[in-house]
């Protein structure tokens, strides 16, 4: 079973850019060890992009690609999707300390020096430069982008038995 992901925190690299993932935002740390992740490029939707890194559990990923293979029927489609979001992927081993080594390419992307922002986003951890972080959050204040009251989602989740799917707020069935 993967892990899930949950909270912020903000931390630093050492040296040898080596992040220790924490512990507060990994929900079930009792579930067994986490031995791998994959590293991918993320960015925000929208004008201006933010960068950011996104790791992914090995298990999850393979889902995600397979889900995306089954529903982009053409192959020019699967192939942007693995040119976008995978051209750059690296598979981490995560050692005993709960530490993976982030690539130097992919710490540039993002703009991130030694200061990040860690955040839990349930299948993945998303690691912001801190500064990248508070301005796409003061962006996404400043627009008034709409955002569910967790009363919200149990409401839309008792209605519809599953969480809402894609989109701004809980209106979209």
């Amino acid at each position: 079973m993967p892990h899930r992901f949950s909270g912020e925190i903000s931390r630093k690299l050492d040296y040898k850019n080596r992040l220790a993932i924490p512990e507060d935002v990994v929900l079930d740390a009792n579930e067994g060890k986490l031995s791998h992740v994959l590293v991918i490029r993320g960015k925000t939707e929208g004008e201006p992009a933010a960068p950011f890194l996104s790791l992914y559990e090995l298990e999850d990923w393979r889902a995600i690609v397979e889900s995306a293979s089954k529903s982009l029927q053409d192959p020019d489609e699967m192939r942007l999707f693995m040119h976008h979001h995978a051209a750059d992927a690296q598979r981490l081993d995560v050692d005993n300390m709960r530490r993976v080594t982030l690539p130097a390419p992919l710490l540039q992307y993002a703009k991130i020096d030694k200061e990040v922002k860690v955040v839990g986003f349930w299948d993945h951890i998303e690691v912001w430069a801190v500064e990248e972080h508070q301005a796409y959050l003061g962006m996404l204040e400043r627009e008034g982008v709409p955002f569910p009251s967790i009363a919200d989602l149990s409401r839309y989740i008792d209605r519809y038995g599953r969480p809402p799917q894609g989109g701004p707020g809980v209106g979209n069935a």
